[in-house]
């Protein structure tokens, strides 16, 4: 087989789309290394970061004939997998928050006021949620709470990834704002809508 190394990533994608297995083992090995240096930076595991990228590629082939590219291939990849490493970080945080709550009341038993407490923290984040501008919200409600990726959320509202990104952006800055008085709300929101 020809090396195609130096083959335009245009050209790659063509070839991918039709089922060319050489164009996805030339995408493999240009951008496997990059992509696990960088999902490693942020992971600091080696098995981690090798599945992560292992799960990006096997979507890529099993998606070749549908998946669209808006921005240069490399930035998609890199967007593609830095969304994969959000997901992990976000459910990691979840499993060590169950972790240390569960760890927490085993000598404890408040768990009544824990629960009221808990129920009061879900209202005044709801309520931030509802002050939200109404398509801002509703972006917010499909990734956080149908667990929707950004493209399915722009194929739904038939608007750009980008759009989605941003209403996600402001969502998540103007609620980190709203709720900066409360002690952990980051930690809860991630605890809440992950």
């Amino acid at each position: 087989m020809a090396s195609r190394e130096d083959t335009d990533d245009e050209i790659l994608l063509q070839d991918l789309r039709k089922g060319d297995r050489s164009a996805f083992e030339t995408i493999y090995l240009k951008y496997w290394d990059q992509l696990y240096s960088s999902v490693y930076k942020r992971v600091k595991s080696t098995e981690v970061a090798q599945e992560i990228v292992q799960d990006f590629f096997v979507s890529l082939w099993e998606k070749r004939t549908t998946f669209s590219v808006h921005t240069s291939f490399e930035a998609y990849i890199f967007t593609a997998v830095r969304y994969q490493v959000l997901n992990y970080l976000q459910k990691e945080i979840t499993r060590n928050n169950y972790r240390a709550g569960l760890d927490a009341h085993e000598g404890y038993s408040n768990s009544t006021l824990d629960q009221v407490y808990i129920n009061e923290l879900r209202k005044v984040i709801e309520n931030e949620i509802g002050q939200l501008p109404e398509k801002c919200q509703h972006v917010f409600r499909l990734s956080r709470q149908e667990h929707l990726s950004i493209k399915e959320i722009a194929e739904r509202l038939d608007i750009s990834t980008k759009t989605v990104e941003n209403h996600l952006t402001k969502a998540l800055k103007i609620l980190r704002i709203n709720l900066s008085d409360y002690i952990g709300a980051a930690i809860l929101l991630a605890l809440l809508f992950v």
